[in-house]
């Protein structure tokens, strides 16, 4: 039998599973835009987490339940495309929607990110309401 009810909410009530906050890994090497990430989607209502560790972040994400996760491409020791690579091999990560938000903004890059396995694909610096309303589309 599912539950429909999973938890308390902010006033004590149950919550819906459906109405959960979605859970966000982000990943990136530049902490100030990890930073600002979270303050905009935790605003909106997610529950967001940061790495910015390449492989770190990758671990994170194969051993925790993400609803959605946000790449970089250029990194140190591991770019966003390897990241999103093993990600779409891994049974625990494959049907996971990746959105890559990096400053690499030829059409190359975008290729390369859609063929990795990226969902969306935004260029830096991205306007706050583009962000949120990328992350609300692929969470539906």
């Amino acid at each position: 039998m599912t539950r429909p009810f999973t938890r308390k909410g902010r006033r004590g009530g149950l919550v819906k599973e459906s109405e959960r906050a979605k859970k966000i890994l982000a990943i990136d090497d530049e902490v100030e835009f990890l930073a600002a990430i979270k303050q905009v989607l935790s605003t909106a209502g997610f529950n967001v987490t940061t790495e910015s560790d390449p492989r770190e972040g990758l671990s994170k994400a194969i051993a925790e339940r993400f609803d959605l996760i946000i790449l970089d491409v250029a990194m140190p020791s591991m770019d966003g495309y390897q990241i999103c690579e093993r990600l779409k091999v891994e049974r625990a990560t494959f049907n996971v929607p990746v959105l890559f938000v990096s400053a690499k903004r030829e059409p190359a890059d975008l290729l390369k990110g859609f063929f990795s396995g990226a969902h969306e694909y935004l260029m830096k610096p991205v306007r706050q309401a583009d962000l949120v309303s990328k992350v609300e589309r692929l969470l539906r």
